[in-house]
């Protein structure tokens, strides 16, 4: 049976009032101006150029100052031990933030993005898009084997499919064990591999140590945890979506590490990966794609809305992609019939191939 693999970014949620990375870019920024850190924003400006970021940079910067101001304050001085040297140029220009100010941002900004995507991940009642949505995969389903994996913080196909998806992310919960042979094996299956707004870390009486688990409504960040894994003197905030800084180390904790495992194993295992509105802006990602896919041994198509010069130069860039691509029509480009480009966006590409399948949508 084909074994299809899905990998869904912001871009593939927009046609359902999922946020565009602007949107949350401006909700970021327009925080840190409440709070009166112009002066972060001009930096990005001069380092990025003007506006020339997203909101992951943004909350990155603030954790970074964070985990300065925290080994400022605990020591009186910048240990040596610390092994990130940016922190000597910023020690001049910020000494005036303290770890509270900066939690308290952090805090905002998280929470912030999380009741943005909470807004339209269980609206989906009587809505046309959902309908082509579910019906998409459910034709799918019965036909192919299909791993959805999602670097967005929403839930929704979880939502739509209920117990007939197998739900990865849930895998520290009591539902599901640490098993990569079992899920890869499974026909149907998801994971967020980036977190998901319905993350919390609490203690496990069993083993006395904090375990991620899922719950059924968001969950604000109301508390701090140290992110265990990776350099000592970086640390790590726990929160229930991975955004911002050192977002690669903080995959090597549970359950994201299983995410990865899966994600790397089903790349190898596909015959075909289906890219929905990827940015390609994930480094940890990228490298499993280029280094686990066969290129050139299965099918890759690409869906999004951007120009097809910008995702042309992506995969020349990131994937050594450098042959041409033949135009099939004015929003669809294919390349050896190995790497196809689809330029209309997600809910168009499913619209197409569900023509003549299913009917309740129209």
């Amino acid at each position: 049976m084909r074994r299809v693999v899905y990998l869904l970014g912001a871009g593939a949620m927009i046609d359902f009032d999922g946020p565009k990375t602007c949107e949350l870019t401006g909700i970021c920024a327009d925080i840190l101006k409440k709070h009166h850190c112009e002066s972060i924003l001009s930096s990005l400006d001069a380092t990025y150029g003007k506006g020339n970021y997203n909101f992951e940079t943004i909350i990155a910067s603030i954790e970074f100052l964070m985990d300065w101001a925290v080994a400022h304050e605990r020591q009186g001085y910048i240990s040596v031990d610390n092994t990130n040297v940016i922190v000597s140029i910023m020690c001049s220009k910020y000494q005036s933030f303290n770890s509270d100010q900066l939690l308290l941002i952090y805090k905002e900004l998280i929470n912030c993005i999380i009741e943005r995507v909470s807004k339209y991940d269980y609206n989906f009642s009587h809505k046309p898009e959902h309908n082509v949505l579910k019906c998409f995969f459910k034709n799918d389903f019965e036909k192919k084997i299909i791993k959805i994996y999602s670097l967005n913080y929403d839930r929704l196909i979880p939502h739509l499919f209920g117990n007939s998806i197998n739900d990865g992310t849930m895998c520290s919960s009591d539902f599901f064990s640490y098993n990569l042979k079992q899920f890869i094996n499974y026909k149907q299956s998801y994971f967020n591999l980036h977190g998901s707004i319905y993350l919390k870390k609490e203690i496990d009486q069993t083993v006395l140590s904090y375990k991620v688990r899922q719950c059924g409504i968001p969950q604000s960040l109301t508390y701090v945890l140290e992110q265990e894994g990776g350099s000592p003197n970086d640390r790590k905030i726990f929160s229930p979506i991975i955004a911002g800084y050192s977002k690669s180390q903080r995959m090597l904790g549970e359950p994201f590490n299983f995410g990865l495992g899966v994600f790397m194993e089903d790349c190898n295992l596909c015959d075909e990966l289906i890219i929905v509105g990827y940015s390609f802006s994930d480094p940890h990602i990228n490298s499993i794609i280029r280094n686990y896919s066969k290129f050139g041994n299965i099918d890759i198509i690409i869906v999004d809305k951007k120009d097809v010069t910008i995702i042309k130069q992506d995969l020349t860039s990131k994937f050594h992609v450098v042959h041409p691509f033949r135009e099939d029509n004015g929003s669809s480009y294919n390349r050896d019939d190995k790497i196809r480009i689809y330029t209309n966006g997600f809910l168009d590409y499913m619209n197409i191939h569900l023509k003549g399948v299913c009917k309740q949508w129209i």
